[in-house]
């Protein structure tokens, strides 16, 4: 977290996130094209994504608004009305899914199923008393995944969605950490 003077006198708070594998400025991009699509935090719905400030390259730096909010998970936990903040959380995923903006790129269900794959592979060598069940799953998944491999429509998900990452600002949803979108 940043706090920043602007040349007006007026602070700024921004978040920071370091990329380890050098930088990536399409996490940045994607902000901008969602914000200028809508998703500002204002109007009915209320939902939008912080505001991106840019990259710093040297240090593999993004930089965004810090927004007010609270994790859907702390509010679940502390006993609010999970009716009303699953209610938000899936209206800010229908307004992201119905966002007519690409984020540059593509995965599949073939590619999550890959990804599936391997991650219960790593996870049964790690845990081999969890094989069966883990191997269940993989195969639920698999067969829940068949009929979207051939849909035609395109929408932009988050892929990498938990409670965490919506942050809850009384009726205003805040979509944060979009590093893993992809169209798909």
């Amino acid at each position: 977290s940043f706090r920043l003077t602007l040349a007006d006198g007026v602070g700024a708070r921004w978040i920071g996130k370091v990329r380890s594998r050098g930088t990536d400025e399409r996490p940045v991009i994607l902000a901008q094209a969602l914000r200028r699509a809508g998703l500002v935090g204002e109007g009915g719905a209320s939902v939008g994504v912080p505001r991106p400030l840019g990259v710093v390259d040297a240090h593999h730096l993004s930089l965004f608004e810090r927004v007010d909010g609270t994790p859907a998970t702390t509010l679940l936990l502390a006993g609010s009305d999970p009716h009303a903040v699953a209610s938000q959380m899936a209206t800010a995923m229908t307004m992201l899914h119905r966002a007519s903006v690409s984020a540059r790129r593509r995965r599949t269900v073939a590619d999550e199923l890959e990804t599936l794959r391997v991650r219960t592979a790593a996870w049964q060598d790690q845990e081999p008393s969890l094989a069966p069940a883990l191997s269940r799953m993989a195969l639920r998944c698999a067969a829940l995944a068949e009929p979207l491999r051939h849909r035609a429509p395109r929408t932009l998900l988050h892929r990498d969605l938990y409670p965490d990452q919506l942050l809850l600002d009384g009726t205003r949803t805040w979509i944060v950490d979009l590093d893993l979108a992809a169209d798909g």
